[in-house]
């Protein structure tokens, strides 16, 4: 990994471009695009998600989503 790549994101507005993929991975989100490492999300600080294309959510990511009250707003690309 470089000095300059990010690998964990903490804001409230997330936009997801797909394909990808959203799962849980030690408690927290994880997005995937299946290049490189998984972008991991903060669910405390996460107020909406806005997905834009194909991307899919595991069902231990909804749960959290729901637990959490994160809306998400899927839109196409």
């Amino acid at each position: 990994m470089s000095p300059h790549t990010t690998n964990s994101i903490s804001s409230p507005i997330i936009h997801l471009i797909g394909p990808g993929s959203l799962k849980v991975i030690n408690g927290r989100l994880a997005y995937s695009t299946g290049q490189g490492t998984s972008m991991r999300l903060d669910p405390k600080t996460i107020q909406n998600i806005h997905c834009f294309g194909p991307v899919g959510m595991s069902d231990q990511a909804i749960v959290l989503l729901l637990k959490h009250n994160i809306p998400v707003c899927f839109l196409t690309a």
